[in-house]
């Protein structure tokens, strides 16, 4: 009987803890997710800390998913302007596993 005990304890050892199984990745990551929605029929070049992330074609969504904390979002219009580009800023404190959704212009 002491065998038995001994091998489902050394097995149970050798097994992930349950929080292992159910801490989402963006907790484990300390990420979170921005959806863009893009509202024009122009091309907009979407940065996240001064940083490029993506085009995001007219009338089009892009999700990406971006370390937790504060950030900056710059949506800069690439085409279909005549003199200046139309440029759009955010800035938030974000936590990880949250879900922030933007519409350009």
């Amino acid at each position: 009987m002491k065998k038995v005990i001994l091998i489902a304890a050394l097995a149970l050892m050798g097994l992930p803890s349950c929080r292992d199984y159910i801490t989402p990745d963006c907790e484990r990551n300390r990420t979170f997710q921005l959806e863009v929605t893009n509202g024009s029929n122009d091309t907009y070049a979407i940065y996240a800390n001064n940083k490029f992330q993506t085009n995001i074609a007219g009338k089009k969504k892009v999700l990406l998913t971006l370390p937790a904390g504060f950030i900056k979002i710059n949506a800069v219009q690439v085409n279909g302007y005549v003199l200046y580009p139309t440029e759009k800023y955010w800035e938030a404190t974000v936590t990880e596993c949250d879900n922030l959704y933007l519409v350009v212009p």
